[in-house]
């Protein structure tokens, strides 16, 4: 239980006997947290969890969550892992491969809920999505799926589109596959893929130097993140050049890029409450059926558009869950 949650209901059970105090906080369920980046970036998100635990039965203050955020470095998460075992979390949660695939390294007996994996028999994470076995399930990602589906709706949107720049990180086996895929698509089309590889911050220069250069049509960032580091430079260089870009994540969208396509992170989080839920009650993970995303945000930006210069299809404007004015 955390500290200001003990302290504010503190007063009011001041005449319990200390034991009976105690044993409430024996009985508070332990839920560990592995994120990306830091529990103020994910605010949102475990507001959208912690709400759906509540709607199902678990008050505020029976459940503790216990975060650990990697600020972006990936290599951080089999020490953040090591950590909340050692806080005997009773379950983890694991949103991304990275994370998941270090849970599932430390531990074949803690449950781990992972959330958004790419691949997850591929990546070796289970054997079958729908009997998983072992302590892992939780939610997959569509994969390389969304990837083709941003690369439609550029075209939808940008004309005559023949040159696409996709930033990737080349150390990332999902974002080859990627690439490869959105580089025969193109091909098809007469078009061309640029690739920009990021594994690390000054790599971003490079990138952008590349993109002046060769003067690509679009912008495409994948789905691994491999841009968060430089997120800020990012979108001001998109904005500065008045490049159409289509990102994975809705911040992009929201503060002056050209369009955001993902799955839903806010709806995929709720459902990870309904796993852990279950298993609170007593289901093996292992018996659980891993899930793809059921729903998806497209957001675009008519002020970025209008700044480039382009024309959004009143057609895609009706499919989208948000237009920014």
């Amino acid at each position: 239980m955390r500290r200001r949650t003990f302290l504010s209901l503190f007063g009011a059970v001041s005449a319990w006997p200390l034991a009976a105090v105690a044993q409430s906080q024996a009985n508070v369920r332990r839920i560990g947290f592995l994120g990306d980046f830091s529990a103020t970036f994910d605010a949102p998100l475990l507001g959208a969890f912690r709400e759906q635990l509540t709607r199902l039965g678990h008050a505020p203050g029976s459940f503790d969550i216990d975060y650990r955020g990697a600020e972006a470095r990936f290599e951080r998460f089999p020490a953040l892992v090591k950590e909340l075992l050692g806080t005997k979390v009773q379950v983890i949660v694991a949103p991304g491969n990275a994370a998941a695939l270090a849970a599932k390294s430390a531990t074949a007996t803690i449950p781990v809920v992972m959330i958004g994996v790419l691949d997850p028999v591929g990546s070796g994470l289970v054997t079958n999505l729908k009997q998983p076995g072992g302590n892992i399930t939780g939610l997959n990602s569509i994969g390389l799926e969304i990837e083709v589906r941003r690369l439609e709706l550029l075209y939808e949107i940008v004309p005559k589109l023949s040159r696409v720049a996709v930033i990737l990180d080349p150390d990332n086996p999902v974002d080859a596959a990627s690439a490869k895929l959105l580089g025969a698509a193109l091909a098809a089309m007469q078009g061309r893929l640029l690739t920009l590889p990021v594994t690390k911050a000054g790599d971003i220069d490079r990138a952008f130097g590349t993109i002046l250069a060769e003067k690509p049509e679009a912008l495409l960032v994948l789905s691994s993140r491999a841009y968060m580091q430089t997120q800020e430079r990012l979108k001001d260089f998109v904005a500065r050049n008045r490049l159409p870009a289509i990102f994975p994540d809705p911040y992009f969208a929201d503060s002056g890029s050209l369009m955001s396509f993902e799955e839903n992170d806010e709806d995929l989080y709720r459902r990870a409450a309904e796993y852990v839920d279950k298993i609170f009650k007593g289901a093996k993970p292992g018996d659980l059926p891993i899930e793809p995303p059921a729903k998806f945000n497209l957001r675009v930006n008519l002020k970025a558009a209008r700044a480039i210069g382009l024309k959004v299809p009143d057609a895609l404007l009706r499919r989208a869950d948000q237009v920014i004015e």
